[in-house]
């Protein structure tokens, strides 16, 4: 069996935004911890080996004492992920420094009904467009998008709301990432 990959929005009352983000990101199986905005404060990225794992740490992190409301989604098909990739956990300085030199968003997204694989296979090739997933729960994709600016993302947006079966988006910009994917140096 595969791995199996959810991403997991969380909200709540918190007392720090970097003691939150470090508290997530010890948990087991959270790859990629992001402080976001938008509805839900955290996008925590799962990783695991089975389902009943992933079950375990969903339990786990909506159990916190602090969080409000969650949302889950679990990965059914990859569209766009780099080969090979790791994940870092940037210092306060490279954050800084990439906030001010990129602009980077999770953009959930619902299409009509049987139209998921026709906009996945346009996602491949939309180059703002880091990763991509056909996922369950309340929306059908959901892409992770970096950009050099907001006219790159507004660019993002036209493009995809150009495609007459996209029914809407959602845009959670990352402000604070306690891990995060990176593409391994391929050079």
């Amino acid at each position: 069996m595969g791995e199996v990959v959810a991403f997991v929005e969380l909200m709540g009352n918190y007392n720090s935004l970097r003691e939150t983000v470090d508290l997530l990101k010890e948990q087991e199986h959270c790859a990629a911890v992001l402080a976001v905005t938008g509805p839900y404060d955290y996008l925590v990225e799962v990783r695991c080996q089975s389902i009943w794992q992933l079950t375990k740490v969903l339990d786990r992190l909506t159990n916190f004492p602090w969080v409000t409301r969650s949302r889950s989604s679990v990965v059914k098909e990859v569209v766009k992920e780099p080969s090979d990739f790791t994940f870092i956990e940037p210092s306060d300085a490279d954050q800084k420094q990439m906030l001010k030199s990129h602009l980077i968003a999770t953009v959930s997204i619902n299409v009509r009904t049987g139209m998921t694989k026709p906009l996945a296979s346009r996602l491949k090739k939309v180059p703002q467009v880091a990763r991509a997933y056909v996922v369950t729960g309340e929306h059908d994709l959901l892409a992770s998008i970096d950009c050099g600016s907001m006219l790159d993302f507004a660019e993002f947006l036209d493009t995809v709301h150009e495609y007459e079966y996209v029914k809407s988006t959602n845009t959670a910009f990352m402000v604070r990432a306690g891990r995060m994917l990176q593409p391994s140096d391929t050079s």
